[in-house]
């Protein structure tokens, strides 16, 4: 349930994916190291601008591993993040030597820890929910005491729904009128 990963997560964050490199773990397996660039802390805060998370699966050089189901970060997207302890198992050795100090981390819940923003609202892919900045930040605050936090200790505040979300355009005509389908010999 959403109370169980909040409850059982070690961290939870607002940030969006900056940057992403692919790396072999000690076991030969794949993963995606995802830097997040943290916008508000709400538990465990580490006052940390940035933390990378694990995920299974990614291309590295001629070779791809395909994880399913896992969780996809996509570039330039924004997440609430619910994660596990800083992983020592099947980290970036290499990004761990040059930075000792930054957390790598999986999802707790896999794809349940990641939960996408889209059209002003924080989307659990799985459970089917979607929750407005607001009410998500109010409803972790009524749950477990959490409150939002810039990495720096100042209170975040939440952004508004606007009640507005993408939309396309309907189709309701093409030309020619009228049109062939198919192949014409």
């Amino acid at each position: 349930s959403f109370s169980e990963r909040v409850h059982n997560a070690n961290s939870l964050l607002l940030g969006k994916v900056a940057q992403q490199h692919c790396y072999q773990d000690a076991q030969g397996n794949i993963n995606t190291l995802n830097e997040i660039l943290v916008d508000a802390w709400l538990k465990n805060p580490l006052n940390k601008t940035e933390v990378y998370v694990i995920t299974a699966g990614g291309v590295l050089g001629s070779r791809a591993q395909v994880t399913y189901p896992a969780v996809q970060l996509q570039k330039g997207e924004e997440y609430f993040l619910m994660l596990e302890k800083d992983n020592h198992l099947s980290h970036d050795k290499a990004f761990r030597s040059a930075h000792p100090d930054k957390l790598q981390a999986f999802p707790f819940a896999d794809a349940q820890g990641a939960w996408q923003y889209q059209d002003g609202k924080y989307h659990d892919a799985l459970a089917e929910i979607a929750l407005p900045e607001k009410i998500l930040l109010e409803e972790l605050n009524r749950m477990a005491g959490l409150v939002a936090k810039r990495p720096d200790g100042t209170p975040y505040i939440a952004r508004e729904f606007s009640g507005r979300t993408t939309q396309t355009a309907d189709v309701s005509s093409f030309s020619p009128n009228p049109t062939d389908a198919g192949t014409i010999d």
